[in-house]
């Protein structure tokens, strides 16, 4: 919510009354606690606009008519200009890395999107004081462009590409890191959630194995090789007569 607020005085040697205000859109509603009341000579007041921009960004100019007793029929023009901008839009969110048990896992990329006033410094990141913890930054790209529609508004593009070397054990991790930024005097922080997930690197079943002829109380080898397997929860194999 954005509110606006428009002192004026009583220069009219007579009561005077707001009686309605009427917005251009929806969005925006006046303090009713103004309206229909008597505002005797001299006297200063406030009117208070209230715009919801909740949803939206960039640049937005909203007119408003102020209609009083003295002239209904020549209301009074209002306008509001504000230029909202957006939170990072950061996607995937939470980022997501994905690899098989004691194998490497491919870099990921998270995509950071940020709308501003051209007039506004963007985002630079600071990586000296970003905490990346097991993760390391392997290239940073970034762009800008401006918006269409919007003779005043810049999208900032921004692309970390994360890698890591750490390994896990099967399941599912949950990891963060903490990107620092430079914008103008203020040094914001962002935090993104990681979601790591293991899987078996194959899946073994063997449901019947030849032994060839036995006889009675004769045994016989099996042997199976395995490179790297989990065998916590693998049940033990039987052997059917």
């Amino acid at each position: 919510m954005i509110s606006f607020e428009f002192p004026f005085a009583v220069n009219d040697d007579r009561d005077i009354v707001i009686q309605k205000v009427e917005a251009s859109c929806g969005c925006t509603i006046p303090d009713e606690n103004i309206l229909n009341k008597k505002l005797s000579p001299s006297s200063k007041h406030s009117l208070v606009l209230t715009m919801d921009v909740h949803g939206r960004a960039g640049f937005f100019t909203t007119d408003a008519l102020v209609f009083t007793d003295v002239a209904p029929s020549s209301p009074v023009l209002l306008r509001m200009s504000v230029f909202v901008v957006r939170e990072m839009d950061i996607n995937p969110l939470p980022v997501k890395f994905q690899g098989k048990y004691d194998k490497p896992m491919e870099p990921e990329s998270i995509f950071i999107n940020h709308l501003r006033d051209v007039s506004v410094p963007g985002y630079v990141l600071d990586a000296e004081n970003c905490d990346f913890g097991i993760f390391t930054l392997v290239d940073l790209q970034s762009s800008s462009e401006k918006k269409r529609g919007m003779s005043n508004a810049v999208l900032d593009h921004i692309c970390l590409i994360l890698a890591t070397t750490e390994r896990f054990p099967i399941g599912v991790h949950e990891k963060k890191i903490r990107l620092a930024w430079k914008e103008g005097d203020r040094q914001p922080i962002t935090e993104i959630p990681i979601q790591i997930q293991i899987m078996h690197p194959f899946q073994l079943a063997v449901d019947h194995v030849y032994l060839g002829n036995l006889k009675a109380m004769e045994t016989g080898d099996i042997s199976v090789k395995v490179l790297s397997l989990d065998m916590t929860n693998v049940p033990k194999p039987t052997i059917e007569s």
